[in-house]
């Protein structure tokens, strides 16, 4: 099942409804360019059990140029008959500016917390696996108006808008090694409808009554099952990343 995190009175640890896990953010510092690498803090029924640093891969955030900010995902996934392993997440959103324009968008780290693990029974803590990585919210503003024309003409509707949002929840009854299959839904929308970031819009025609909407764009709208591979330790991510980078890269 999948069930809300919900912020502790200090706001500093997202915590179950029973309150006996609780998650929260540090940092240390990664490298001498002033990056910091995330650091998970762990609370079970009160006491810290865990301080780890969680090496985060996104490559596509890494080469953006941007502020970074990392968080709890405020849910998490787990077996009601085994409470042995589960899945909370951590999610991190790479803001960027453009000349009258910016962009944001969220990727989320799905994590395996294993309280049953060999590993985690030597040291007395949980071990913690990276198991997925996936878009899951993103908005981006391009274009300005450079003339009192252009505003005319684009009825001071100036930005091309891209918004993708995605929800992730389990598939009941299915899953390996007590992780269960992910539904994975994705809608995204532009506006004008005709949007497109490989054609400049301000040599498009002004707009009409039908642009005035923001559309769904079939092509990054999509449900998919991810199942979790026991071998690989990792679940099969199935996404068509090519055509929906646009909004997935700031």
């Amino acid at each position: 099942m999948r069930a809300e995190l919900k912020p502790d009175d200090q706001g500093q640890f997202y915590c179950n409804d029973a309150g006996d896990w609780c998650f929260g953010l540090a940092s240390v510092p990664e490298n001498d360019e002033d990056h910091n690498a995330p650091v998970l803090v762990v609370q079970h029924h009160g006491v810290e059990v865990s301080h780890q640093k969680i090496d985060l891969e996104n490559a596509e955030s890494e080469q953006v140029f941007g502020w970074q900010k990392t968080g709890i995902w405020p849910a998490w996934i787990n077996d009601t008959e085994n409470d042995k392993a589960f899945l909370i997440g951590i999610t991190t959103t790479t803001s960027v500016g453009y000349s009258g324009g910016g962009a944001s968008v969220s990727m989320l780290s799905l994590i395996r917390v294993d309280t049953a693990s060999k590993e985690g029974a030597a040291a007395g803590v949980p071990s913690f696996d990276v198991v997925a990585t996936l878009p899951v919210k993103s908005s981006k503003m391009i274009r300005a108006c450079f003339s009192e024309q252009d505003v005319i003409d684009r009825r001071e509707q100036c930005h091309d808008v891209y918004e993708f949002q995605a929800d992730i929840a389990p598939v009941n009854g299915t899953g390996g090694k007590r992780l269960p299959a992910l539904q994975y839904q994705a809608r995204a929308s532009k506006f004008p409808p005709w949007a497109d970031l490989m054609e400049d819009s301000t040599t498009k025609p002004p707009l009409d009554d039908q642009d005035m909407v923001k559309s769904p764009d079939p092509d990054c709208s999509f449900n998919r099952v991810f199942g979790f591979d026991g071998d690989a330790d990792e679940y099969h991510i199935d996404i068509p990343v090519s055509a929906c980078i646009t909004y997935w890269v700031p």
